[in-house]
């Protein structure tokens, strides 16, 4: 799995990103399609735009809140080598090269 930081994003390529992969934001924190707030799967809190984190599963996208608890569960859950997850994997690495191409940024 190709792992790409989103701490150096500026909060405006996190939000852009975010709408890329069928998200949105209010509040500081994420929200799905339907506008209610997504939360972490392992701690049940609001993800903060600020301290999130989006990995691949085999039926999408999945947004965590970035700490110890919630990132060992999900690796222990899917792996870091999960074939499913490449189909996924692809399709945030294209949203985050085009986040960099619309910002004007070096890959």
């Amino acid at each position: 799995m190709k792992i790409i930081s989103l701490k150096e994003m500026s909060r405006y390529e996190k939000i852009f990103l975010l709408k890329e992969l069928g998200f949105n934001e209010m509040d500081s924190f994420v929200i799905d399609k339907k506008g209610n707030f997504v939360l972490d799967r392992y701690t049940e809190e609001k993800i903060s735009i600020d301290n999130m984190a989006i990995f691949p599963t085999d039926d999408g996208i999945l947004a965590l809140d970035n700490n110890e608890l919630s990132i060992a569960s999900y690796l222990e859950f899917y792996g870091d080598e999960e074939e499913t997850n490449k189909v996924e994997a692809m399709k945030f690495t294209q949203a985050y090269k085009i986040v960099r191409q619309v910002m004007g940024l070096k890959e």
